[in-house]
C-alpha cells in the first residue's frame, strides 16, 4: 500500500508538473512561460485535428484496408499541430495578437486558459496508440451495438499500450461562486459510509474561493481546480489516481505528502490523493503504513468500511450521486466499452455486487477507458466520423 500511495503522488506530481517553454509573437517578441504538464496534452478537438491531418497525407486505399499510420505520418501529424499557431487564419491570429497585448506578461495562471478548458486530456502516447491503430476501435461496434456488462467479449485493442499512456480527467469550477469542500478524515468518512444512500454532498462545507489552489484564466473568467482522476499505463491494469484540493491538507490523505512535491509550487501543496492498482486490498497490508501515518490509514479503513474487502478510492469532485463515494475507479472502469452504464453499476447490488469494485469480469472491451466508446466526443465516434469524412476526399 505504500509503494502504491508513493507512485500516486510521483505520477501526480509528473502530471502537474509545470513545463516550461518560449513562444515568439507576430511582432517578434520573445516570451517564456509554463503550463501543468496535462495542459499541453490532447483534447478531444485536438485529437480531431491530428486525425484529420494523418488521414489526410495517408492513401485512401491504405485507409480503406485498415492499415494502422505510418510512423512518419505520425509525426508529420504532430508538426502540424505544434506549428498551428503559424498557420491559423487571419482572424485567429488577430485574437491571438489582441490577447498579447492584453496580456504583455502572461501569468502561469494566463498561459494556462490561453486555449480554455477541456474534461479529458489524453497524453501524446495515448493519442498514438489509439489513432495509429483506427481501424481496430473503429470496427469495433460495428452497428453501435454493446456487449453486456457481465458477457465476455474480446478486447477492441490486440496491442498492449505503452506505459506512457495516460489520461486526465479535470474538475473545473467558477472562481465566482463559493467553493465545497469535503473533509476526509476518518470520523467524517465512517458518517458517510453508515448512511446507506448517501453521496458525498453530505459531507460538503463552503467555504470563499481559496488563492492557494491552481487556476486558469479563459477570457474574464477563473477558473479553478479542485479535483482530477490520474489514471496511467504503468501497470497491466493501469494505475488510478484521483486528487482533491483540501482545506487540511497535511492530514489523512495527505499526510504522507512526498518533500518533492514542494517543487511544483505553492498551487499544488494542497491536494490530497488516494491510489489504486487492484481490485481488492488487504487491511494487513496496511499495517506498517500505520505506524507512520495512523490517520491516513484510519481514514483509508472507515472508506473501506463501505465495502469491505474492496479497495477504495473516490473524489468528491468527480463522483456525484448516491453510492459513488463506495467506488474504487478500477472496479466501474472494467465495464468500459460494455451497456452498463454508471448509475446502474452504483444501484444494482444484485447484478454487480459492492457497487462494482469487485473484479467480475476477466476481459476488458475498451481496456478500462469509458471515453474510447461513451459519448459524442469518445474516441470510437471521433475514429468513426472521420473515415468517414476521408472517404468523401479524392485521392492525391
Amino acid at each position: 500500500m505504500e509503494a502504491t500511495r508513493q507512485l500516486g503522488w510521483k505520477i501526480f506530481a509528473e502530471v502537474v508538473e509545470p513545463i516550461s517553454f518560449v513562444t515568439r509573437t507576430n511582432e517578434g517578441r520573445m516570451l517564456r512561460g509554463q503550463v501543468p504538464r496535462f495542459l499541453t496534452w490532447f483534447t478531444a478537438e485536438d485529437a480531431q485535428r491530428w486525425f484529420r491531418y494523418a488521414l489526410q497525407q495517408s492513401r485512401l486505399s491504405m485507409i480503406e484496408a485498415g492499415q494502422p499510420l505510418t510512423d512518419a505520418t505520425i509525426h508529420d501529424a504532430d508538426l502540424f499541430l505544434a506549428r498551428e499557431l503559424d498557420t491559423m487564419p487571419e482572424p485567429l491570429q488577430n485574437r491571438l495578437k489582441t490577447w498579447f497585448e492584453q496580456h504583455p506578461e502572461p501569468t502561469l495562471q494566463d498561459w494556462s486558459g490561453i486555449g480554455g478548458t477541456s474534461r479529458i486530456y489524453y497524453s501524446p502516447d495515448m493519442i498514438h496508440a489509439v489513432l495509429q491503430n483506427y481501424a481496430e476501435l473503429g470496427k469495433c461496434f460495428e452497428g453501435l451495438k454493446r456487449p453486456s456488462a457481465l458477457e465476455e467479449s474480446s478486447s477492441c485493442f490486440t496491442r498492449e499500450w505503452p506505459r506512457a499512456a495516460a489520461i486526465v480527467k479535470a474538475a473545473w469550477w467558477n472562481g465566482k461562486s463559493p467553493l465545497k469542500t469535503y473533509p476526509t478524515d476518518a470520523a467524517s468518512l465512517q458518517k458517510l459510509m453508515q448512511t446507506p444512500d448517501g453521496s458525498w454532498t453530505q459531507l460538503a462545507q463552503e467555504q470563499a474561493m481559496p488563492d492557494s489552489m491552481f487556476s486558469v484564466n479563459v477570457g474574464s473568467a477563473q477558473l479553478f481546480l479542485p479535483g482530477l482522476h490520474i489514471m496511467t499505463k504503468d501497470q497491466k491494469d493501469w494505475v488510478w489516481i484521483t486528487a482533491w484540493w483540501s482545506a487540511d491538507p497535511d492530514g489523512d490523505f495527505g499526510s504522507d505528502r512526498p518533500d518533492f512535491i514542494k517543487d511544483l509550487g505553492p498551487l499544488f501543496h494542497r491536494y490530497k490523493i488516494c491510489a489504486v492498482t487492484r481490485f481488492q486490498d488487504d487491511a494487513a497490508d496496511w499495517d506498517e503504513l500505520a505506524q507512520k501515518y495512523p490517520d491516513l490509514v484510519a481514514a483509508l479503513n472507515a472508506a473501506r468500511n463501505g465495502n469491505p474487502g474492496a479497495s477504495w478510492c473516490s473524489n468528491p469532485y468527480l463522483e456525484f450521486g448516491a453510492h459513488n463515494q463506495r467506488t474504487n475507479c478500477i472496479g466501474c472502469h472494467q465495464f468500459a466499452g460494455t451497456d452498463a452504464r454508471q448509475e446502474n453499476i452504483l444501484q444494482d447490488a444484485i447484478q454487480f455486487p459492492q457497487h462494482g469494485s469487485r473484479r467480475q469480469r476477466s476481459t476488458f472491451v475498451t481496456d478500462y477507458v469509458w471515453s474510447a466508446a461513451l459519448g459524442g466526443q469518445s474516441l470510437h465516434q471521433l475514429i468513426y466520423r472521420n473515415l468517414n469524412w476521408r472517404k468523401t476526399l479524392p485521392e492525391k
